[in-house]
């Protein structure tokens, strides 16, 4: 509005009958302000349309995107029967039980992957069997020198007793 009573002073000042070279060099300065105003007025308009003009295509974007969204939740709606729903509800529940009992991820996939590590192991089986009965014959051993090692004891009890009996029985 400053600008618009501006232009309305110089139209009238130009309108006004000039006598003399003062009143031309004095009418100029305002003239030539003016258009410096006019011209800087032109730059921020010209500033103001670039950003608007990618405002505009940022709101297209965004529309888009929102189309899209929108297209995506539809389809999934479409798709989802009650059978659907109960098998999803059902999943779910059994992911939370097994949540509870599980162990973390990280140790299971280790010992998943030792596991298919030692399956796939050329030797694995000649391994698991060598292993096996060597545990086999080391418990069987064990086994023996136990019992004999407990009939000792019991022996060595009892001959101890008879000791001590003879002893004071003489």
């Amino acid at each position: 509005m400053k600008e618009h009573a501006e232009l309305l002073n110089l139209k009238l000042s130009l309108e006004k009958p000039q006598n003399s070279d003062s009143a031309e060099s004095s009418l100029r300065s305002p003239i030539e302000a003016t258009h410096y105003k006019l011209d800087s007025i032109v730059d921020d308009l010209e500033g103001i349309l670039v950003y608007l003009t990618n405002l505009d295509c940022q709101l297209k974007n965004v529309l888009a995107l929102k189309e899209r969204l929108e297209a995506v939740q539809e389809e999934r709606i479409d798709c989802i029967t009650p059978d659907r729903i109960y098998k999803l509800l059902e999943k779910q529940q059994q992911l939370k039980s097994q949540d509870k009992y599980a162990i973390s991820p990280t140790k299971t996939n280790r010992l998943r992957r030792v596991w298919q590590k030692l399956l796939k192991y050329k030797y694995s089986k000649k391994i698991a069997i060598t292993t096996a009965v060597t545990a086999g014959i080391i418990f069987g051993f064990s086994v023996i020198f136990n019992t004999s090692s407990e009939e000792r004891f019991i022996e060595s009890h009892i001959t101890g007793e008879n000791k001590q009996t003879v002893v004071f029985s003489e």
